[in-house]
């Protein structure tokens, strides 16, 4: 990760950064992808909130449905947050 600013990022909670790629491929159940997507994100949640002073990301993909759709997903926040700050953007 490389992180660039014009100002102070050291101990600063800045929720603004973020990034999305998008699949523009139609799933047939909506249903099933956003519960699926959920349980994944909580799961991620708990490993990054979890996480120590030098790490706190995680990434793990789900299979789901009859089409056995994949979804990918990856969390992160930066290593010198505490769990409080990490938990209050993650869930903000």
């Amino acid at each position: 990760m490389v992180w660039y600013s014009d100002r102070k990022i050291i101990r600063i909670v800045d929720n603004w950064i973020f990034g999305e790629l998008f699949n523009t491929a139609r799933v047939l159940d909506v249903g099933g992808f956003d519960n699926a997507l959920t349980n994944l994100a909580v799961r991620l949640k708990t490993q990054v909130v979890g996480g120590d002073l030098f790490r706190k990301l995680a990434f793990e993909r789900v299979t789901f449905g009859r089409d056995s759709v994949t979804i990918y997903e990856m969390m992160q926040c930066t290593p010198y947050l505490s769990n409080e700050q990490c938990n209050l953007c993650l869930y903000g």
